[in-house]
């Protein structure tokens, strides 16, 4: 038996609710399941297509527009922390590197002849 199209639509609001509070926490690991399930969700919204201008009424009046907005924005910001945390990364590394290489030229001059 299928679904209501407004048990789904109230189940896909609810995934991205969550998905938005595990990037809100840096919980990471949760990220991929609600996301399957949230991509489940819409794949048996999109095989219902006879019934568009319900799903579009729907999709309004449960306020998801917004709720996805949110969604985007909180993992925009969350995206551009960890490029910078992997640019930081990146250089410390390569400033290690270039100390290392230093160290190890400085010895050859320390040796006896």
């Amino acid at each position: 038996m299928k679904r209501k199209i407004e048990e789904m639509l109230i189940d896909y609001k609810y995934c991205t609710i969550e998905i938005i509070e595990i990037l809100k926490k840096d919980e990471f690991h949760r990220l991929e399941n609600i996301m399957e399930k949230r991509q489940c969700i819409l794949e048996e919204l999109i095989s219902d297509s006879s019934k568009k201008d319900e799903i579009k009424a729907l999709y309004k009046k449960l306020n998801i527009e917004n709720i996805e907005n949110e969604s985007r924005n909180v993992m925009k910001k969350k995206s551009i922390i960890i490029k910078r945390k992997l640019e930081c990364i990146a250089k410390n590394k390569s400033a290690a590197n270039a100390y290392g290489n230093k160290i190890r030229s400085a010895k050859i001059f320390s040796k006896k002849i």
